[in-house]
């Protein structure tokens, strides 16, 4: 009888990390979706993990007493968005784009609700599965140093001038941001296992190699988030008494290498940026209008910058918002590249509701007493926080893993 429990437990645990594992295809099968290789399998790969972890979810309401807090903010955002719908009057169907806001909270509450041994197993078969993506990335990066356009031609993604004569890894992400955001999420497996087991998952080459791949995909808040994550491990782990020497070797060190990193190989991309035709720009403007003309309660769900308001084009047509935002001939433009303004101009105060939520697992204790997790743990808030300025990473592949691990690398009393 004892071995059938610890063989199911076991089993759970691989199909816990599996999950985890397949979430970070879903960008892959966007591009797939937007190169027109259309399958339902791609279409509807996020809501088939979504419904799967959901489930699994509602096991844990009955199961464990540690997540009723939790659960309480998912109800009080969903409460907040029917609220806002009958106050702006708008289609109940999009209490749906409220669903997808939550996403990021069923994921954490169910990976933080956890015992110990589960979150230790579930962390060790997760760094298994990204040892074996690992070694594909890099055969398709190879790959792409060889023929540097056959992934950009294969899934025809745009080209951008950044990196070394306009050359930069994608891998099989199809974009620089998808092969960066995957180094930053595989160092952040292998320094959380290395802090609970005290030993690397990976070969230690395979932690440079990763460093290596982020700097080439020419992404620039990632690799700056890479290198301010291992310095701050670096930091970290130091003599408690010669701390400060180091911390400002490191502030040093880091503002150099990001520095020259922008100047050397952003200067066409940082000429764009920095230009009034900037479309970010142009997105935040919008949204910082739209918060005041609608404060306090937002514009509600699906209305601006999200899946749903490209069928609800009501508050484009009143602001003017053109096609440059929106897309030219029926293909998505980049309503999602000012994620945090646009989604404040939806929620308005209820963006606070978010902010509460994070601050809570900030205080909340890594899952053992290490330098090197709580660091990690600092950390993956802090990006889920600036990839959120540009990013949907309440609900992206990115942010849906990350509020995963940080539910694994924090402590529940379980």
């Amino acid at each position: 009888m004892p071995k059938n429990n610890s063989y199911t437990i076991l089993k759970i645990e691989k199909v816990n990390a599996f999950l985890l594992f397949i979430i970070i295809f879903q960008s892959i099968f966007e591009k797939f979706l937007l190169s027109n290789i259309n399958s339902s399998i791609f279409k509807y790969y996020n809501e088939f993990i979504v419904l799967l972890i959901t489930g699994l979810f509602i096991v844990t309401i009955f199961k464990f007493y540690k997540v009723k807090k939790l659960i309480l903010y998912a109800i009080t955002i969903l409460f907040y968005s029917f609220f806002q719908i009958l106050l702006r009057k708008i289609p109940i169907f999009h209490i749906t784009q409220s669903l997808l806001y939550i996403e990021c909270i069923v994921f954490y509450t169910y990976f933080y609700s956890q015992n110990y041994n589960s979150k230790v197993d579930t962390l060790i078969y997760l760094s298994k599965y990204y040892y074996y993506l690992f070694y594909l990335v890099l055969v398709a990066a190879l790959f792409e140093l060889i023929n540097p356009n056959i992934i950009n031609n294969f899934l025809g993604t745009n080209h951008f001038q950044r990196g070394i004569g306009g050359f930069y890894l994608t891998s099989i992400f199809g974009t620089s941001t998808g092969l960066s955001q995957f180094c930053i999420i595989a160092l952040v497996i292998l320094m959380s296992t290395y802090a609970i087991k005290g030993a690397f998952p990976y070969p230690k080459w395979i932690l440079y190699t990763l460093i290596l791949l982020s700097f080439l995909s020419f992404s620039r808040k990632e690799f700056a988030l890479t290198i301010v994550y291992l310095l701050s491990i670096y930091i970290s782990t130091r003599n408690k008494t010669h701390r400060l020497k180091y911390y400002i070797f490191a502030s040093f060190a880091g503002l150099f290498i990001i520095s020259l990193y922008l100047i050397l190989f952003f200067r066409k991309a940082n000429e764009v940026a920095l230009s009034d035709n900037y479309v970010r720009f142009q997105l935040i403007e919008y949204s910082i209008q739209i918060i005041k003309d609608y404060f306090p309660f937002g514009t509600g769900p699906g209305t601006f910058g999200s899946q749903l308001s490209l069928q609800y084009p009501i508050i484009y047509e009143k602001y003017g918002v053109g096609p440059n935002i929106l897309g030219y001939n029926g293909h998505r433009g980049p309503i999602y590249d000012a994620f945090l303004f646009t989604f404040t101009a939806e929620m308005g105060i209820g963006i606070i509701l978010y902010l509460i939520l994070l601050v809570s697992i900030w205080r909340k204790k890594p899952l053992i007493n290490n330098h090197v997790l709580k660091t990690t743990k600092r950390f993956i808030i802090i990006a889920i926080f600036i990839i959120g300025l540009f990013a949907p990473v309440i609900m992206n592949p990115f942010g849906l893993i990350s509020f995963s691990i940080l539910g694994l690398i924090s402590k529940n009393g379980n």
